[in-house]
């Protein structure tokens, strides 16, 4: 993807990201990638008159501060200790350590990028989920409405989307795989692995609160 045309100034960092390898790798390429979306040309800021310089889209210069500003990328971190699925001491303990593993993975790739754009954001806690299930939790997620969507990863029609979920709604229900009795079983599906739907709204509502406070803090 990167072409003849890399400065001497850029070849150590090219050369760099050439060697990354496994997930490092894939983070390296990730952001690269978004960095690089002609389609955050388009970024602005309230307050700020951005002018996208004509060299590169994906780059806006703030005239009234004279910087440059790329877009925010904010990486989650996963709650594994939280995952009610009966799966025995030693493989639990596998699965928590090697998803600490991958999250101080994102936390070094973040600090290797100097314009304070990319976040790692903190895994919600036990705490979290309690107060999101007793209906004590913030709603800072609720001013977000689908108009202000940019992208969605999968496009079916509601009747389509209504009779899969129908259908996976009969197998789990009637295949609920072995789990610990956990407070937060409610969160996760019925493979007792991955989020159920409440599970997903939970999740966005404290992703949704952490961005807002890092961009508020920024700004």
């Amino acid at each position: 993807e990167y072409t003849a045309s890399v400065t001497d100034q850029d070849k150590s960092s090219w050369r760099a990201k050439k060697r990354a390898k496994g997930f490092t790798g894939d983070l390296q390429r990730m952001i690269g990638n978004l960095i690089e979306s002609s389609g955050f040309g388009t970024i602005d800021s309230k307050g700020f008159s951005p002018t996208c310089m004509a060299d590169s889209a994906s780059t806006c210069q703030f005239q009234d501060l004279g910087m440059t500003r790329k877009p925010h990328i904010f990486l989650p971190s996963f709650p594994a200790s939280t995952v009610p699925a009966k799966m025995g001491k030693v493989l639990r303990m596998l699965g928590i350590k090697s998803t600490a593993v991958l999250d101080g993975m994102k936390r070094q790739e973040a600090e290797r990028h100097s314009y304070d754009h990319v976040f790692v954001l903190s895994a919600p806690t036990v705490d979290d989920a309690l107060a999101y299930l007793n209906g004590t939790s913030s709603k800072t997620s609720d001013i977000i409405g689908d108009k202000e969507i940019k992208m969605q990863l999968v496009k079916v029609s509601p009747t389509e989307c209504k009779n899969l979920v129908d259908e996976m709604n009969h197998f789990y229900s009637n295949n609920v795989a072995p789990h610990e009795d956990y407070p937060t079983n409610s969160l996760y599906a019925s493979d007792a692995l991955h989020p159920g739907d409440s599970g997903y709204d939970f999740f966005a509502r404290v992703l949704t609160d952490q961005i807002a406070s890092k961009i508020e803090m920024q700004s």
